[in-house]
Order: C-alpha cells, then sequence, then structure tokens
C-alpha cells in the first residue's frame, strides 16, 4: 500500500493538469460542431455534462489501474505472510476515488468556465487550485495543542496529507518530523535498513471521510451546470451585448459580399506580390504563436523581463515562472494546422517546408529566443555557464515541444513530460535542472546530454513523419 501512497500524493495534484484537455471533448465537440448537432437535440444539459464527468472518472480510474502491477511486483519481491487482496487493493481505492471524483468534476468545470477552457485553465489548475488542495488539509490536519499535522483532514480529494498522516501513525516509534513521504537522495552508497511495516492503520471513520470525499466533486459539477453554454457562440462570448453582436456581425457580411458597399472598388486593390521560402514559414509560424497566445503572451513577456532586473534571490522562480508560460503557449503549436483541420491547406502552400518537426523546431526555437532574450541576458551575465546551459535548455524545451506534438497530434504527452521535469528541477535535482536556473549541474557533458536527447527525439519524430508520409497518412 505504500507504493498507492506516494504515487496518488503526487499523480493527481501535479498532472491532473494533463486531463484537462485530453479527456475532456468538448472543444472537440465544439470544432467538429457536433455541438450544435446536440444543442438542438431534446437532450439536457445535465445529462450531457454528467456524461462527460463519467468518462473522465472511467478513464481516471483506467490511469490508477496502471499502477496495480507495480504493487504487485513489490510484494512478490518484499512482501512477507499470505496475500490479502482486500489488503491489497483497499487503499487504493480509499485514497483513488475522491481524487479521481474531483479532477474530472473540475476539468468539466474548467472546459465550460470561460477563460479557464484555454491554455490559461493549465496556469490556473497547477498554480491556484494545487496550492488550495494542498494548503487548506494541512492546516485542517494540523494539531493546535503540538503543531504537528497528526489529525485526518476532512477535505483532501487528493489523499496527500491523509498519507502523510496514516503513515506517521503506523509508525509510532518514529521521531517526530523524521518520515518523509517525498523523495529523497542520498550521498554515496549508503547501506538503508528495512524495517518492518504494518501498513496502514484503516478503520471505520478513515473509510468514511474518504468515501465522503467523493462529494467534493459536487460543487464544481453544479457551478459547471449553470456555466454551460449548450455550444451557443452568443452565449459564450463576452463583451457587447448580443443585439449589437449580431448588428456588427450582419454589417461585416455585408461588406464582405459587397465591397462596394463599403465604398471600395475591387479596382483600387493593389495586386499582391508573394515570394515565398521556407524561412519565411518560419517566422510566420512564430509569430502565429505570439498573435494566439491570448494573454498568456503578456504573462509570458512580463515574467521574463522580470527574471531580467529582479533581485538575484528571486531570479530562478521568475525564471521558472517564464519556462512554465512558455510550455503552455508552445504545446499545441506543433499539431495547430491538425487540430483544426486545416493540415492540407497550410501543406499544400508554397514554400512550407517539407518537414512539419524541422519547420515547427525552427518556428518554436526562434519565438522561444527571442521571448526569452532577457531570461538568455541575465543567464549569461551571470556566467558563461550558466548562459549556455539556459540556451541550451530553452533549445531542449523547442525541440521536445516540436517532436512531442508531431508523435501524438496533441500538447498533452509534452506538457506531462515538462511538468515533471520542471518540478524535479524546482526541487533542486541537480541533473534535471535543464536551464541551470537553481544550481543544478552547469558542466558541459549534462548540457551535451540535453541537446543529445533533444536530437533524439527530433529524430524520430522525423522518422515517423516519413514513415506517415510514405504510407499516404
Amino acid at each position: 500500500s505504500l507504493v498507492w501512497c506516494l504515487w496518488l500524493r503526487g499523480g493527481f495534484l501535479g498532472g491532473g493538469v494533463c486531463f484537462f484537455r485530453g479527456a475532456v471533448w468538448f472543444r472537440r465537440d465544439r470544432q467538429r460542431r457536433i455541438g450544435a448537432i446536440l444543442a438542438a437535440t431534446p437532450l439536457p444539459n445535465a445529462s450531457y455534462l454528467l456524461g462527460k464527468y463519467l468518462a473522465h472518472v472511467a478513464y481516471l480510474s483506467l490511469l490508477t489501474l496502471l499502477v496495480v502491477p507495480i504493487g504487485l511486483y513489490h510484494w512478490f519481491r518484499f512482501g512477507v505472510g499470505a496475500f490479502n487482496l482486500f489488503s491489497f487493493l483497499g487503499p487504493l481505492v480509499l485514497l483513488a476515488l475522491p481524487g479521481i471524483a474531483f479532477v474530472a468534476a473540475m476539468a468539466v468545470l474548467f472546459d465550460v468556465a470561460p477563460g479557464l477552457s484555454g491554455r490559461l485553465g493549465w496556469i490556473v489548475w497547477f498554480f491556484a487550485l494545487s496550492l488550495f488542495v494542498a494548503a487548506l488539509p494541512i492546516a485542517q490536519a494540523r494539531n493546535p495543542a503540538t503543531g504537528r499535522t497528526e489529525r485526518l483532514p476532512v477535505f483532501d480529494p487528493m489523499g496527500g496529507t491523509t498519507v502523510s498522516v496514516l503513515i506517521a501513525r503506523s509508525l509510532p516509534q518514529a521521531k517526530p518530523g523524521s518520515i518523509s513521504t517525498g523523495l529523497i537522495f542520498r550521498a554515496g552508497s549508503p547501506v538503508i535498513e528495512q524495517v518492518a511495516w504494518p501498513g496502514l492503520p484503516i478503520d471505520a471513520r478513515f473509510a468514511a471521510i474518504r468515501l465522503g470525499g467523493i462529494l467534493w466533486g459536487l460543487p464544481p459539477l453544479a457551478l459547471a451546470l449553470l456555466l454551460f453554454d449548450r455550444f451557443d457562440p452568443a452565449r459564450r462570448r463576452l463583451g457587447l451585448p448580443r443585439s449589437q453582436r449580431e448588428a456588427k456581425q450582419s454589417a461585416a457580411a455585408v461588406a464582405i459580399a459587397s465591397p462596394e458597399a463599403s465604398g471600395v472598388r475591387f479596382a483600387d486593390l493593389a495586386p499582391i506580390r508573394v515570394s515565398p521560402s521556407r524561412l519565411r514559414a518560419v517566422f510566420a509560424d512564430a509569430l502565429l504563436l505570439w498573435q494566439t497566445g491570448s494573454i498568456l503572451r503578456w504573462a509570458l513577456l512580463l515574467a521574463a523581463l522580470l527574471s531580467a532586473v529582479v533581485p538575484s534571490g528571486a531570479a530562478p522562480m521568475l525564471g521558472a515562472a517564464f519556462l512554465l508560460l512558455l510550455a503552455a503557449t508552445i504545446a499545441e503549436a506543433p499539431c495547430r494546422e491538425a487540430l483544426a483541420g486545416a493540415a492540407p491547406m497550410v501543406f499544400s502552400q508554397p514554400g512550407v517546408p517539407r518537414s512539419t518537426t524541422l519547420w515547427k523546431l525552427a518556428s518554436i526555437g526562434l519565438f522561444s529566443l527571442i521571448t526569452g532574450l532577457p531570461f538568455l541576458l541575465r543567464s549569461t551575465l551571470a556566467s558563461p555557464a550558466q548562459g549556455f546551459a539556459a540556451l541550451s535548455g530553452l533549445l531542449f524545451v523547442a525541440a521536445l515541444a516540436a517532436s512531442f506534438g508531431v508523435l501524438t497530434g496533441a500538447g498533452k504527452l509534452f506538457l506531462a513530460f515538462f511538468l515533471g521535469l520542471w518540478y524535479c528541477a524546482l526541487n533542486r535535482i541537480p541533473y534535471l535542472d535543464f536551464c541551470g536556473l537553481f544550481g543544478g549541474d552547469l558542466g558541459l557533458p549534462i548540457r551535451a546530454a540535453y541537446l543529445a536527447a533533444a536530437a533524439v527525439f527530433v529524430g524520430l519524430a522525423m522518422a515517423v513523419e516519413a514513415r506517415r508520409r510514405a504510407g499516404g497518412r
């Protein structure tokens, strides 16, 4: 059961963001106009949202079951005594169900809430909600008399604090503050003494709290039902009243259909002369990244500028914020055309590079270097080694985004991989500090290893792309 504890403790909290737009299908229904068909049917909003919610629950449940073989392996290797199915699966069910219910409900809410259904929702979830679901359970679990977290929290959908409390209760002989449920790195190769562990102390109160925690998914679902626009664009857009928007749209349609009505004659229009080239295609795609960045582009620019002027103590955290915003901005750039159904039209244009991987790698790399120029200058002024680490790290991120996007046709895998790596760098794991922000290894071998890994991913994406092209896909 310790395997369940450690895996679930971080899986739902940090990784839940990766399910928001992959397991959620509102966007797909909206883009493919399926939503308009559904809106014309008598299907109630509650039934539609409930169906999506249950689909997310099933998806997350299947992912959770992937950890079962790992638990079986550890039991057969280290387990003692007879195998008990309830003791083996009981902690997994009680710890995972509330987290599954909460993440699935929040996914539905974020996808129907204006402003949170895009890439900004990833940032909001990772920061605001992660802090909320982590800080509030800790506050409930803390005993005012001792100052230690030793009480079971009622609100703890992810189960992180609950796991820490139960493990501390299972080892009453341990010194207070000596138990950690996170990763511990020890210098050298010391012999770690194995001790007998009785398992989690599961009782009726714990089971009632965890099963009751499933109900924490109801408030987000109720709010989602109030915000659901039923695929009506007039209800989703913010700004002008519906009557004024319809008037402006009608006037624009008349102007397009009859240019003379707006005082413009075709004879007055200057001919357009184009000279397509691969270089211009790269610049155009990088510019499109900025234009489609919504509010994230300004937050990205602000983080880059602040990382160059803040005191040295705050610079690493501003750099980390810049990298996180950059990842959210570039995640879907390699598959933008495919997601919009415009890939055949775009790639039939003259001047567009034949290799999607190399085109996206160049445009994402250019965008990352331009927006991250203040961040690069600050790092280079600190030391040439740190400047090279920042440069190689940005190129590594660009290569990951381009290759993963081409391989999967979405940005979810890239974001999942990046968030894990980013979190490890944030926790000062030396070899995983890919931009050298937190005092990681700045040596040339480590930097060369990141560039080599980038080359491997890009080569794999190009090979898969060539195979698809040869197969007519």
